[in-house]
């Protein structure tokens, strides 16, 4: 397992393979309890960065050489997930997010401080890439899946392949 940390602006390096696809995911991290530097919580803006990332890897890459992507929603504080209530709370920001945009495979919210939560995320997300990958290289070597590759450049679709 490699983590190279990045910024939401920067574009990840490309796949060049469908194998070093399949064998790569993308993990987006939201805190749902950080603010802004007006004080007020700035989950909204974290789901806009996140969306305009996708968009730029869209843009960059054919859907057969794009990794998966996952969201690991986190908290500073293990009082976060709870605290961070507000008349729009982050649950329902996510919720209105998918709708709009399809479902993203996400774990948590976790908090930054316990280490074996995010242990069983990151081996949750690694075995399920594994299984992922022998079952698509399976499909390969039967011939099935050849049209996946029309489908999954659709526009404006976000289909997490987990």
């Amino acid at each position: 397992l490699a983590i190279q940390t990045m910024e939401f602006q920067e574009l990840p390096a490309q796949c060049e393979t469908r194998q070093e696809a399949l064998n790569t995911a993308f993990v987006y991290v939201l805190c749902i309890d950080s603010r802004g530097s007006d004080g007020a919580p700035d989950f909204a803006q974290q789901l806009d960065d996140f969306n305009r990332a996708l968009q730029r890897l869209r843009e960059s890459s054919r859907a057969r050489l794009r990794p998966v992507k996952a969201v690991l929603l986190c908290c500073q504080r293990p009082e976060g997930a709870a605290a961070a209530g507000t008349a729009k709370s982050w649950t329902n920001q996510l919720v209105d997010f998918e709708q709009a945009n399809g479902d993203i495979w996400k774990f948590g919210p976790i908090c930054l401080e316990d280490g074996d939560a995010l242990h069983a995320a990151f081996a949750e997300m690694t075995s399920t890439r594994i299984a992922h990958a022998r079952t698509d290289t399976k499909e390969r070597c039967f011939g099935a899946g050849e049209d996946d590759a029309a489908q999954d450049d659709a526009p404006g679709v976000f289909r997490p392949s987990a």
